[in-house]
């Protein structure tokens, strides 16, 4: 199967490579740049336009660039009967990645499934297949990345991925997960009926921002910060 960046660069071959750009503390002192380490801010006063850190350390600003991230959505957020059994992986770090390879290596031609149809569902259904797990792909929508891909895009990847052995389930969602006396997941359940065979399911569903900082000072929009016109940075590329 041609692969995808996460497939050539994460798991295959059960590697995981990990670039770094480094800029030195110097590099950025030379363009006037301050730059402070191992400091974790955990109040953030926007009326005062002040910071405070762990220990108690406060930064004042002129102007506020928030790129806290975001966190990754799992399903025991929903309530989904035993989402915590082993085996099941959600990637996000590096660490996420080391596992789920592990766990590749301890299921060699095991049955993986799939939760998500999007980015993450699609790299990660290819590089299982490559790995010689036989995978199956579940997601609610009528097709693939509904979000970026058009129908007849999303059909072409989709015959691609059928065309290598990779079965895809749409239109319902995983309700259930049971487990082994070992606590590991043995099987899905699918809110339309059916029960999926697994030894490692990676579930993709999205990502949440990190806002709690911001919480009751700014005005949020779908889980997110409403950004208005005339508060974009726009940074040329």
């Amino acid at each position: 199967m041609q692969s995808t960046a996460l497939c050539d660069n994460v798991l295959q071959d059960f590697q995981v490579f990990m670039y770094v750009l480094e800029v030195g503390e110097k590099d950025y002192s030379l363009n006037g740049i301050e730059l402070i380490l191992s400091t974790e801010i955990v109040k953030a006063n926007l009326a005062s336009k002040t910071l405070t850190s762990a220990t108690g350390a406060t930064f004042t600003y002129d102007i506020l660039i928030i790129a806290t991230g975001s966190t990754v959505v799992q399903l025991s957020d929903f309530g989904v009967q035993g989402a915590d059994s082993n085996n099941i992986f959600y990637l996000r770090e590096i660490d996420d990645a080391d596992r789920l390879v592990a766990a590749i290596q301890a299921k060699k031609d095991g049955k993986a499934v799939i939760v998500g149809g999007g980015y993450i569902g699609l790299e990660l259904g290819a590089a299982l297949q490559i790995n010689n797990l036989d995978v199956t792909m579940v997601y609610p929508e009528p097709w693939c990345m509904p979000r970026l891909f058009t129908a007849g895009i999303a059909a072409f990847y989709e015959g691609y991925y059928a065309n290598k052995g990779i079965k895809i389930v749409k239109g319902t969602v995983a309700v259930g997960f049971d487990s082994d006396a070992n606590g590991d997941v043995i099987a899905v359940r699918l809110k339309d009926g059916r029960v999926l065979e697994a030894d490692i399911v990676v579930v993709g569903v999205g990502g949440r921002p990190l806002t709690s900082l911001f919480k009751g000072q700014v005005a949020e929009d779908k889980g997110g910060i409403k950004v208005r016109l005339n508060d974009l940075i726009i940074c040329p590329c």
